[in-house]
């Protein structure tokens, strides 16, 4: 996330480290010997909004104590990255999935388990920042699908499709 796709010695343009310690996250997921190792995704803006540095770091504090409930800021690692390279704001996350202290495996996000704790999440800071909400209608646009198969005919574009612009997971 911090370095280019291409050549990881040249920092990534538009990347900036702002919550967390990668090298130290970086060496816990390259010691866990299980099956699944980290867990990352992305917290991303409608391109309209502008959120200080100051409010960013409470949407991530209040990401972290959503996610890890109960446990303190020692018990579990992770870093996050701002990305400006695109027409909007996006803060991406890397959690390892291990809990430091006991070295017991530390899982982060269930999608069955955890999708509505953290929709719910979402709308709440959403509602306290005034930020735009993905799921409003007014921000569903239409989509072919490119190669799409109808009958066992191939065309070139499908039907249309409804999708959120903005997306927090």
């Amino acid at each position: 996330m911090l370095f280019d796709k291409n050549d990881k010695t040249k920092p990534r343009v538009g990347a900036r480290l702002i919550y967390g310690n990668d090298s130290d996250t970086t060496e816990v997921i390259n010691g866990i010997k299980n099956s699944k190792i980290y867990t990352s995704g992305v917290l991303s803006f409608a391109p309209e909004e502008s959120i200080t540095d100051a409010q960013k770091i409470e949407i991530i504090e209040s990401f972290e104590q959503n996610l890890f409930p109960g446990l303190m800021k020692g018990e579990y690692s992770g870093y996050w990255v701002e990305h400006k390279d695109k027409d909007r704001q996006e803060l991406h996350f890397v959690f390892a999935d291990i809990h430091l202290p006991t070295g017991k495996a530390l899982p982060v996000y269930y999608i069955g388990k955890d999708f509505d704790l953290v929709d719910s999440w979402k709308d709440l800071i959403n509602i306290d920042y005034g930020l735009e909400d993905p799921n409003d209608p007014k921000r569903k646009r239409a989509y072919r699908l490119k190669g799409y198969e109808y009958n066992g005919v191939s065309t070139e574009f499908g039907p249309y499709r409804a999708v959120s612009t903005f997306v927090c997971f």
